[in-house]
């Protein structure tokens, strides 16, 4: 990257500030727990046909639709739970000194796919969002680099993400003006990546 521009930090959310899987293990056991017949994975059949539909993870439009079709079992809220979930507990170790550090030497944004407003919800909840320059959601977050570009014209971008697939694709649009660190965690921590890898953005 040109030491000349300026340089931004750019923060996937799920599986890269919070331990999503263990949020999804949690929500597994918040259902079983209330009903004689475990339902879980009617929930995850739900949220993936959910996800197929509109292309994102909708969390909160999985539990309606769940919801929806428990009728008078005790599942109606789930909503609540999720919304109202301690997300701040869900931080992967050295996460939040090590958003604060980033905050010091330049602008934090968030950039991730998801549902806007219950992405926000985690942000807030993990008091990150007033340190944020910019909260970026979009269904395929590599495809719509252009709009980052346009906040931030003529910078250099530091992207921390879990998956190498999302990092390799901005590498390619992008260029010299990425550093791309991948953060082993999650489904994808095991993938190999031919860059900076590290265990949470502490390490970076």
């Amino acid at each position: 990257m040109r030491g000349d521009q300026p340089q931004v930090f750019l923060l996937d959310i799920d599986n890269t500030l919070i331990d999503h899987d263990e949020l999804k293990r949690q929500v597994a056991a918040w259902i079983d727990d209330r009903v004689v017949q475990p339902r879980s994975g009617e929930f995850w059949e739900t949220y993936e046909a959910v996800r197929r539909e509109l292309g994102i993870v909708d969390f909160m439009e999985a539990a309606r639709r769940f919801e929806d079709s428990c009728g008078p079992e005790p599942l109606d809220g789930l909503g609540r739970f999720l919304w109202g979930f301690p997300f701040d507990d869900l931080l992967l170790p050295g996460t939040r000194p090590g958003w604060e550090r980033l905050a010091q030497t330049g602008p934090l944004a968030v950039l991730c796919d998801g549902e806007r407003r219950f992405q926000e919800q985690k942000l807030e909840r993990i008091g990150l969002l007033p340190l944020l320059e910019h909260v970026f959601v979009f269904d395929h977050k590599e495809d719509h680099l252009g709009e980052v570009e346009r906040r931030f014209p003529g910078a250099n971008f530091v992207m921390f993400d879990d998956k190498p697939r999302i990092l390799r694709a901005m590498q390619q649009r992008l260029g010299s003006r990425l550093h791309a660190v991948h953060v082993r965690h999650g489904h994808y921590a095991g993938e190999t990546f031919a860059g900076r890898s590290v265990d949470s953005i502490a390490g970076y």
